[in-house]
């Protein structure tokens, strides 16, 4: 769809803006991206990044909740893992509980 499209857009250009260093640019474009779709786990997971980068800690651990809880969980958390993103908030307990969450035996994977 259209949307998808876009928001795949807005998502790769932050992407590429956090890449750069230039994050006042990239959270503005995040916060576009999750307006125009509030359900993007992408979205959500750039503004993780954004926030373990700039450390604010409780924002950074909320946005990968719930970009975990939002589908695709094993691709986030594997993401996760290894993301130089998250070194600011790797060695918080909350992060280490989040990645080592049971499995949900009730949700499917699509």
């Amino acid at each position: 769809s259209n949307n998808n499209q876009n928001n795949n857009f807005w998502n790769t250009y932050a992407s590429s803006l956090i890449i750069l260093e230039r994050y006042t640019e990239a959270k503005e474009v995040l916060q576009k991206a999750l307006a125009l779709n509030p359900q993007s786990a992408t979205a959500k997971y750039n503004l993780a990044c954004w926030y373990s980068i700039h450390r604010e800690i409780d924002l950074a651990l909320e946005y990968l909740k719930e970009s975990i809880d939002s589908g695709y969980r094993y691709h986030w958390l594997n993401s996760a893992k290894d993301d130089p993103d998250f070194d600011n908030i790797r060695q918080d307990e909350r992060f280490q509980a989040l990645l080592n969450l049971p499995p949900e035996s009730s949700l499917r994977e699509e």
